[in-house]
């Protein structure tokens, strides 16, 4: 495994409210049904489960225009572990040879097709990696997985640095870890 790929933009990340864009946590009020992503799971994950599963599975955050209240991305967010053997030369040094070690999951990650190019998934995956980062300063983690759900999906998540662990079959998880995201929000 070649260490992580260096994120390509040296800009610096957006700050909380970017653009017009506000991330909150989701909540029962906000318009869930009017998402489209282009990415029919994605959709349904957001209107049938992600209320479901606030607060005992996972964590989803909405990004809505500031001017009205439109879902334009969300990102959700789970506790998750992984193997030394699965993070490999990515392993932080300084930890003995744990069996486990504490990761973050960005479970899922959608825009809405109207905001293609606006780059609202530049300031999605900041936002959630801002909040990964707050995970690991209260309770400790190793880094962030994602399970990327096609090859496209997995680019996106390699321009911010992160490093593909292998595949078998068509899932493709990918791992950043908590060092390089102190360094992509602090430059």
């Amino acid at each position: 495994m070649s260490p992580p790929n260096p994120p390509q933009s040296s800009e610096k990340p957006p700050p909380n409210t970017a653009d017009g864009f506000l991330a909150v946590p989701l909540l029962p009020s906000h318009p869930t049904r009017d998402f489209d992503s282009g990415e029919p799971e994605l959709d349904e994950f957001l209107r049938r489960y992600a209320l479901k599963n606030e607060g005992t599975v996972s964590r989803t955050f909405v990004m809505l225009d500031e001017g009205q209240p439109r879902i334009l991305g969300f990102y959700t967010l789970a506790v998750a572990s992984a193997t030394p053997a699965e993070v490999g030369p990515h392993h932080p040094k300084r930890l003995p040879n744990y069996q486990q070690l504490g990761a973050v999951l960005i479970a899922r990650l959608g825009r809405h097709i109207s905001a293609k190019g606006a780059g609202l998934g530049r300031a999605l995956i900041f936002d959630a990696l801002k909040r990964c980062r707050q995970v690991g300063v209260l309770a400790g983690c190793a880094g962030v997985l994602v399970d990327a759900k096609h090859e496209r999906a997995a680019g996106f998540y390699e321009r911010y640095g992160f490093a593909r662990l292998g595949s078998s079959g068509e899932r493709r998880r990918l791992y950043l870890p908590l060092a390089t995201i102190e360094r992509l929000l602090h430059g």
